[in-house]
C-alpha cells in the first residue's frame, strides 16, 4: 500500500480572522486534499475544516497572543527580551510536535515578517535541524521593504532571518512583480524565487 502524502500548512492565524493569506488558506489546503493529500494546517489561532484537513493550534504562533505581543514591543527596541531563547526553544518543541513525520511544509509569511519573530526563529532552528524536508516559503510580503517597518528591523538575530536564504528552501512568491523585489533583500541575491 502506498502511503498518502502529507503537507502541512503554517500561518500565523486561520479563519475567521481577516487577511490576505488567511482568505486562501482554505481554498490552498482543499486544493491539496483534492490531489490526494493528507493536509495538516498549524497556526495561532482559527480553523480550516473540511475531509482531509486537520486544524492545529499552537496560540503563540498568533501575533496577538499576550506573551507574543510583550516580547514583540521589547524587540522592536533592538534588545532580546531576557526569556527569549527559553520562548523560542519551547515553541519549537511544539511545532516539531505537530509536524511530527510530515515531510512537506508550507509556510505563508512568517519567514519573511516581522510579526511574530518567536515563531520565525523557532522555525528556522526547526528547519536547520530537519534539512532533509520539502519546505516551500510563501512570500506575500517583506518587511524589509515596507518603510513604516525598517526602524524596527536590526541586522542581528533574530531580525535578519527574514531575510536570510535557506539554501534548502524554494521560495515562492505570489507575483512576478514581488519575485523581482525579492533579490533586493541583499542577503536573497543567491537565492533562487520562483
Amino acid at each position: 500500500m502506498i502511503p498518502q502524502k502529507h503537507i502541512m500548512l503554517i500561518h500565523y492565524s486561520l479563519p475567521p480572522t481577516i487577511g490576505g493569506v488567511e482568505s486562501i488558506m482554505k481554498s490552498m489546503a482543499e486544493l491539496f486534499t483534492q490531489k490526494g493529500y493528507l493536509v495538516s494546517v498549524l497556526a495561532g489561532k482559527g480553523a480550516v475544516q473540511g475531509p482531509g484537513i486537520k486544524t492545529s493550534i499552537i496560540p503563540e504562533i498568533d501575533p496577538d497572543h499576550p506573551h507574543v505581543r510583550e516580547m514583540q514591543r521589547i524587540l522592536k527596541l533592538g534588545v532580546l527580551p531576557d526569556n527569549y531563547e527559553y520562548r523560542v526553544q519551547n515553541l519549537e518543541r511544539k511545532i516539531e510536535a505537530e509536524i511530527g513525520n510530515i515531510q512537506q511544509i508550507v509556510i505563508h509569511n512568517i519567514m519573511s515578517m516581522s510579526d511574530n519573530l518567536l515563531v520565525t526563529a523557532a522555525l528556522w532552528n526547526y528547519i536547520n535541524r530537519f534539512p532533509d524536508k520539502r519546505y516551500y516559503f510563501f512570500i506575500h510580503d517583506l518587511a524589509w521593504l515596507i518603510e513604516d517597518r525598517k526602524p524596527f528591523l536590526f541586522d542581528k538575530k533574530p531580525w535578519n532571518l527574514i531575510k536570510t536564504p535557506l539554501p534548502f528552501v524554494k521560495y515562492v512568491t505570489i507575483s512576478e512583480h514581488d519575485g523581482a523585489r525579492l533579490p533586493s533583500y541583499t542577503t536573497f541575491r543567491a537565492a533562487k524565487s520562483q
